[in-house]
């Protein structure tokens, strides 16, 4: 299986949150769209013997091989925001959700994601950051009728490690 997501942000808001009596943490809030690419590939294969031996009489074998495999790939548009605070220069902790889907692709897709951006590169006007994080990523996908029939309908979550483009 792979996802592979583009998209683009622009920030709709920049502000400050009270930290104490003093201090106040730089936040923005961006909206967000894309597109979210799925792809998934399946091949099994399942090989069955038998042999019967009746008193040394009759010997009777059989063997049976059954092999399917298949690919499936959608692509679902999405929308979000993502709210950001910086807490050193270059570096940001976020927090980020989209829905998708709407029935362009899968019936019906949500992402949140939570994280630290950190700058590491500027090159020809371009700041690459590292991404580290935490995602819950769900999509509710389904095609073909019958036997044909393919379903999809999963909740993955984990770690997350990416780059980012900035310009």
């Amino acid at each position: 299986m792979a996802i592979a997501e583009a998209g683009a942000a622009y920030e709709i808001a920049r502000f400050g949150l009270p930290f104490g009596d003093v201090v106040r943490i730089p936040a923005a809030l961006d909206v967000l769209a894309g597109a979210r690419y799925w792809y998934q590939q399946a091949d099994v294969s399942f090989n069955v013997a038998a042999t019967v031996d009746i008193a040394d009489l009759l010997v009777l074998g059989r063997n049976r091989a059954i092999a399917r495999s298949g690919s499936v790939d959608w692509t679902d548009p999405f929308v979000g925001a993502r709210l950001r605070f910086a807490v050193a220069p270059g570096q940001e902790l976020f927090v980020r959700g989209d829905i998708g889907g709407f029935g362009a692709g899968s019936k019906f897709s949500w992402q949140a994601i939570a994280g630290y951006n950190f700058d590491f590169a500027v090159w020809n006007g371009i700041t690459f950051s590292g991404l580290l994080g935490y995602k819950a990523l769900y999509v509710d996908y389904a095609q073909g009728q019958e036997r044909r029939r393919y379903e999809f309908d999963m909740l993955t979550h984990g770690p997350v490690v990416g780059v980012t483009m900035r310009w």
